[in-house]
């Protein structure tokens, strides 16, 4: 099928418009990574600005006693494992007191 000077010149004259279409989509995807930028730092901005909540406790304040009961636990198994570990070192210490010491005073000079 060959091609009638009437299709050329309707081709011809929407050339324009298809060069336009085609130049909007390569600027489409620029402008739309621009403006995604855009918004992810002024949500950025935002987020820095604000003050960011905690996050939410399974128990509140029953799990801070917990946590505070288990941290005593620990304190008094520990004081076990040292209270026996010098058990020993008492048992070998040897202390000698002198009964007549302090007793009297040398006042001879």
């Amino acid at each position: 099928m060959a091609l009638a000077p009437i299709d050329l010149q309707m081709l011809f004259s929407q050339l324009d418009r298809v060069g336009k279409e085609v130049s909007a989509q390569k600027d489409g995807a620029v402008v739309r990574d621009t403006i995604a930028g855009y918004n992810q730092e002024r949500l950025n901005e935002i987020k820095n600005q604000t003050v960011q909540e905690a996050n939410d406790t399974k128990d509140g304040m029953q799990g801070l006693k917990d946590q505070n009961k288990q941290n005593h636990e620990n304190d008094d198994t520990k004081k076990r494992e040292d209270g026996e570990n010098d058990e020993p070192q008492k048992k070998t210490k040897y202390t000698f007191k002198d009964p007549q010491i302090g007793n009297f005073v040398d006042i001879s000079g």
